[in-house]
């Protein structure tokens, strides 16, 4: 898994682009697929993927970064120290495909 920070504001069509990022940092993680959803969008279906991602406690995850994992691309939603023990974080992510 990659965390990928923002490098700049390059925009397309008004959204941001998979370019804009760059790797900051490689970690061990666990990913698991928690729910499925899908959405009508002007003409096209949108299928949103929600998983929980576990990794080693990091002080730097933020919710403007996204993870890489094996070519795809995760937006970050939500970030929690379990237990607030610094051990590991439970990061919520949502693939768009």
């Amino acid at each position: 898994m990659s965390q990928d920070n923002e490098v700049g504001g390059r925009q397309i069509f008004g959204q941001s682009s998979d370019e804009c990022y760059e790797p900051y940092a490689t970690a061990w993680a666990k990913i698991v697929q928690t729910n499925t959803g899908e959405s009508f969008e002007t003409n096209r279906s949108i299928v949103n993927i929600s998983y929980e991602v576990t990794i080693r406690y990091r002080k730097n995850v933020v919710r403007n970064q996204k993870i890489r994992f094996r070519g795809r691309l995760f937006n970050i939603e939500n970030v929690i120290n379990l237990g607030e023990a610094n051990r590991f974080l439970q990061i919520s992510v949502t693939e768009e495909t």
